[in-house]
């Protein structure tokens, strides 16, 4: 495999991980922590503990 399609699938790869994250953490509602999104949860609780 060339090494310049090689680096464009790593480069693919690298983008489709990070927006799945982004998706994941920020958007996506969770059950457990009362459909709120971890990020959501995250800075709900840190408002309490402040």
């Amino acid at each position: 495999m060339h090494q310049h399609c090689v680096f464009q699938l790593l480069n693919n790869w690298e983008t489709s991980v990070i927006d799945y994250l982004a998706f994941y953490n920020g958007k996506r509602t969770h059950s457990k922590l009362g459909y709120k999104s971890p990020l959501e949860f995250e800075r709900e609780f840190q408002r309490k503990t402040a």
